[in-house]
């Protein structure tokens, strides 16, 4: 990171000159897509400079806000959400040209919590246990598919088409529309066009307006089922709030787990005394995905500042926009020993990668389940996973962190269950 030697005209005129870094999580250095690419350990680097600075571009929109970079700043902003608002964090609407807001990801507490109030059972443990058996077959299914190979392109062949395939069934939504959902995702979450991100918004919103009209006074057999006839204080949703919150969950389920399936098997990849210990007592594998969920946080969030306030020492105006990089909160060595390492024993395991505070990840249960099963699974029919020869996994920064590129090869022929 280097500090900037002057104050842009754009910059507000209450942040302190010396607090102004150039950092931007898209295409800093280290954060841009690379071989070998490590983005955690530039995000790491932001631990020796300011408690608090500020980015004048730190979004994909190019505008400015503040990064906090410790724990406990990161506790405070998310816990107090009458100082730090969500409200437009992801502005999803404004790809369509309209002004909604994302429900709930958007919406403050106390409206936040009667949306809640519908998806909670959709995704509780029990819900998650009762759909275990399916996640496990279909992570068999995949992984038996390519077994013989010998080798694989991971994110394609697995990270990406596991927790989608998972996605679809549980929304509802038809499995021959794979490649057309996959092709969407990329465009809205990935695309460096803008105009190609519109033109996805629009696709997915038009798509979902139908499989909800399709359910509209039927039996709710999957989530879409669920918003299309759902209602909220004794009333049923409108159509702007049923879409609303098809989007998200939309947008949600499409790239976490497979950025957080990358970078977990990455590491279980380059080590191979690890993917022992975790064969040796198959017991030791929730441990171990709390610790490399904390290693690997991949989302970066943000809070609008509604009122002025301190934080870690920096005063912060209403309208300031805060950057809350999950995964620095991780490495914080106040709260973490020996941060910078992965001890997959770790505990306790109070990491951040699920965010905290109202807004916490609703699909929290799921994501450890498939990681957890996509483990178990891996470990048990390809041994001697490695990154293949000659080749270098492909990492890099975003709002989502996230593996682009990675082969792996193990040894042949082994017997499937």
């Amino acid at each position: 990171m280097t500090q900037m030697t002057q104050n842009p005209s754009e910059i507000p005129g209450h942040v302190p000159p010396e607090l102004i870094i150039d950092f931007n999580h898209f295409t800093s250095p280290g954060m841009l897509p690379e071989p070998g690419a490590c983005p955690y350990k530039t995000l790491q680097k932001l631990l020796d400079g300011p408690r608090v600075f500020y980015a004048p571009a730190t979004g994909r929109m190019l505008s400015g806000n503040w990064v906090v970079t410790r724990n406990a700043d990161m506790r405070k902003i998310l816990g107090d959400t009458e100082s730090f608002s969500s409200w437009a964090i992801a502005g999803f609407s404004h790809l369509l040209g309209e002004t909604w807001d994302m429900i709930p990801l958007e919406v403050d507490p106390p409206h936040h919590m009667k949306y809640r109030a519908l998806l909670n059972p959709l995704f509780s443990p029990p819900r998650i246990k009762e759909m275990s058996t399916k996640i496990r077959s279909l992570a068999v299914e995949l992984i038996v598919g390519i077994q013989n190979k010998g080798n694989c392109e991971f994110i394609e062949d697995f990270a990406r088409r596991f927790p989608v395939r998972i996605f679809m069934e549980l929304m509802g939504i038809p499995i021959e529309d794979y490649d057309t959902i996959l092709e969407w995702e990329n465009m809205i979450l990935h695309s460096p066009d803008m105009e190609v991100r519109i033109q996805g918004a629009h696709a997915i919103r038009d798509y979902l307006v139908r499989l909800l009209a399709e359910r509209k006074g039927k039996p709710a057999v999957d989530v879409l089922g669920h918003i299309a006839n759902g209602e909220v204080e004794g009333r049923p949703m409108t159509d702007t709030e049923q879409l609303s919150m098809s989007l998200f969950l939309f947008v949600a389920g499409l790239d976490t787990v497979a950025s957080s399936l990358g970078y977990v098997f990455r590491y279980l990849a380059q080590h191979p005394e690890a993917q022992d210990w975790l064969r040796a007592d198959k017991s030791r594998i929730p441990a171990a995905v709390e610790e490399l969920m904390r290693a690997y946080g991949v989302v970066v969030t943000s809070r609008k500042v509604v009122r002025d306030i301190e934080i870690g020492g920096v005063q912060m105006k209403k309208g300031d926009v805060v950057s809350i990089p999950l995964g620095l909160g991780n490495y914080d060595p106040e709260v973490f020993a020996d941060a910078g390492e992965v001890h997959l024993d770790r505990s306790p395991n109070p990491h951040l990668s699920f965010t905290l505070g109202p807004h916490r990840c609703l699909g929290s249960h799921l994501a450890r389940a498939e990681v957890a099963i996509a483990i178990e699974e891996w470990l048990e029919r390809m041994p001697g996973l490695r990154v293949k020869a000659g080749t270098q996994p492909v990492a890099r920064g975003g709002a989502v962190f996230g593996v682009d590129e990675m082969y792996l090869d193990w040894t042949k022929n082994q017997p499937s269950n």
